[in-house]
């Protein structure tokens, strides 16, 4: 199931994107090779950073197989290669990167939806009214036995699972949230480059909060230290301090909705 949304994502991404572009009035095809080239590249991408956080065999780097992603390696190194291809083709990075937030977060949320029907990226135990409760056997259910969350019984079998925080789902209403962001922003002829530090910006601190309430099955505290605090808040300070140059640096220049600049 989970494959099978990962594919949807890649899908939603390759389909929406030309519409996008031709939105905010960039040049087809010609637009279109960054945005689709950048896709074996945040696959490799968010595959290397989850390897370098669980400390898995380099072999896993080359495994073909969907799964074991770290989101933000494959947004960060995507994001690279779509930038330098940009550059070679002498497209408006800004205006370029608005365009492709909001499939960014639409694709985001369709992958999203694989994880809710996985059970995978679950969160911590709760007993809040929208809590789920995890399959009996699923990895939630497995990793709160190995935690001592929950004991046996008498008859020796496992203890039925915790409810849980749905975390699955609030990442999937995060990256709706931040898409949307970019859209009104859009909307509103922001300055070319704002709709898409909002983009990330939003994304990051959406991301930053649900940390707190996600399970990390096979986490170090070292590699939970970087992957939460540490690169969400780097990640936040960055985009932050882009957009507050961006508003500053070119209040009266080029907006996503006229026509198209560097």
């Amino acid at each position: 199931m989970y494959t099978l949304f990962i594919w949807s994502a890649l899908f939603v991404w390759l389909a929406v994107v030309p519409a996008a572009l031709r939105l905010l009035r960039l040049p087809l095809p010609k637009g279109l090779w960054p945005a689709y080239c950048a896709v074996p590249f945040a696959l490799f991408g968010a595959r290397l950073l989850n390897v370098v956080l669980y400390g898995s065999p380099a072999e896993r780097l080359l495994d073909a197989s969907f799964g074991s992603f770290t989101l933000y390696g494959g947004i960060m190194l995507g994001a690279g290669a779509a930038f330098l291809l940009m550059k070679a083709l002498r497209l408006p990075v800004r205006r370029y990167f608005d365009a492709l937030a909001p499939v960014c977060g639409l694709s985001i949320a369709v992958a999203r939806v694989g994880c809710i029907l996985t059970g995978c990226c679950f969160g911590v135990p709760t007993r809040l009214p929208w809590a789920v409760t995890p399959s009996y056997g699923s990895a939630a259910h497995s990793f709160q036995l190995e935690t001592e969350q929950i004991g046996k019984t008498v008859f020796g079998l496992p203890e039925p699972p915790l409810p849980v925080h749905p975390t699955q789902a609030y990442e999937l209403i995060a990256a709706l949230l931040a898409a949307a962001v970019a859209v009104v922003l859009i909307k509103k002829r922001a300055t070319n480059g704002v709709p898409a530090a909002a983009f990330g910006l939003t994304l990051s601190t959406l991301r930053l909060v649900i940390f707190f309430f996600r399970a990390f099955p096979g986490e170090t505290a070292l590699s939970l230290l970087f992957r939460g605090p540490v690169l969400f808040g780097v990640s936040i300070v960055f985009l932050a301090g882009i957009l507050v140059w961006l508003i500053k640096y070119d209040k009266r220049g080029p907006r996503t909705g006229g026509p198209a600049a560097s």
